[in-house]
Parts: structure tokens; C-alpha cells; sequence
């Protein structure tokens, strides 16, 4: 999916309130806006015109959980996101269960129930938070330290690459990690390709 970023931004993580990535704009005349002519140099403005992973990956700030891209829907699903998600309620239902004498060959079927069952109450619980921004608020109380960062990349490793949100210049994309997922297309400067 075509974006636009200023040459100055290019690979320069920013920490917002909902994650922590490169913020990237649907609209070229947002990218040329946010480029800066350097003090001094006479120099004109640069931006690029890049590649993006499909909005259908990201995770939009302002929609419920129930109402996202089914792959992101899928990512949030998933066993290692959600057992990582809710590692101290893992742990304690495991450490229940291990207390539990099974035979071994049930143990393995009876654990892959349980946790299935323990899975799926997590994701239903995830599924009523009304929107991207309350998820990545809960995700982040969650995480060790409260690190925006954390939360973030938690979400990456899931299959979420990054956040849609809106601002005053329009919709942007907050880009997890940059420097996978982000293809320069071209290069302008002033008003010219280069």
C-alpha cells in the first residue's frame, strides 16, 4: 500500500499514546508539509514515497475489537499472543494443573483443553474493549514497566504491524517496525522526483 514520510522521519521511531513506531500519512502533501529545509542550506524539502504493509494488518485506533480485520481478529486469537498477554494467569492455571496428578498420555489432551478453554475466555474478554486505543491501553498495563514499546512489539510478533489512527492532517499509519516493512518507492525533493 502506497505512504508518504518526510526524509527526516524515515526510520525514526516516535512514542505515542497507542504505540511506539514511524508514523506514516496517506497523503503526499503531508509528507512534503512535515519535510524541513535544514538552517541555513539551501536545500529543498524531502519526502518519499514508500510501500507499506495493507491497512487490513493494522490495528484501527478508533474501531472496537470485535470489529477489526479478520487477520487482525486472527492475531489477536493467537495461543503465543495470548498466553504472553496473560503469562500470570497462565502460569497459575498451569501450576494448578500440574498439581493435578494425570496420567501422561491425559495430561497432554487435558492441558490442550484447558488452555484452549483459557484461550478463548481470554479473546472474548479482548473482544469487548470498545476500541484500538482502549486495547493498546489494556496491552500496555499488561506489559512489564508500562513500556509502550513492549506493548508494541508484542503486537508485531502477533502479526499486527502497526496502528491506524487519525490526527489533524488526516489518516496516518503508526508503523511497528519500520525498517521490515517499510520500501522506498521514490524520492522528492521541492517538487521533483529524484
Amino acid at each position: 500500500m502506497r505512504a508518504y514520510i518526510a526524509l527526516e522521519k524515515y526510520i525514526v521511531k516516535e512514542f505515542r499514546d497507542f504505540g511506539v513506531g514511524v508514523p506514516v500519512a496517506f497523503d503526499e502533501s503531508t509528507a512534503r508539509e512535515e519535510s524541513h529545509r535544514r538552517k541555513n542550506v539551501a536545500a529543498l524539502n524531502q519526502w518519499l514515497e514508500i510501500e507499506i504493509p495493507e491497512k487490513t494488518t493494522m490495528l484501527d485506533m478508533s474501531l472496537p475489537v470485535s470489529m477489526q480485520d479478520s487477520a487482525v481478529i486472527e492475531c489477536l486469537k493467537r495461543e503465543d499472543f495470548l498466553l504472553t498477554l496473560f503469562i500470570s494467569e497462565a502460569r497459575k492455571l498451569f501450576d494448578k494443573m500440574d498439581s493435578k496428578l494425570y496420567e501422561k498420555d491425559d495430561k497432554k489432551e487435558k492441558s490442550k483443553a484447558v488452555f484452549g478453554e483459557f484461550e478463548a475466555e481470554k479473546f472474548a474478554f479482548l473482544e469487548k474493549i470498545q476500541s484500538g486505543f482502549e486495547l493498546m491501553n489494556f496491552i500496555n498495563s499488561k506489559c512489564k514497566n508500562h513500556d509502550m514499546a513492549i506493548s508494541s512489539a508484542l503486537l508485531y510478533s502477533a502479526g499486527i504491524t502497526g496502528n491506524v489512527y487519525k490526527d489533524k492532517t488526516g489518516e496516518r499509519a503508526l508503523l511497528f517496525n519500520a525498517a521490515k516493512d517499510i520500501e522506498v518507492v521514490r524520492n522528492f525533493q521541492g517538487d521533483k522526483s529524484i
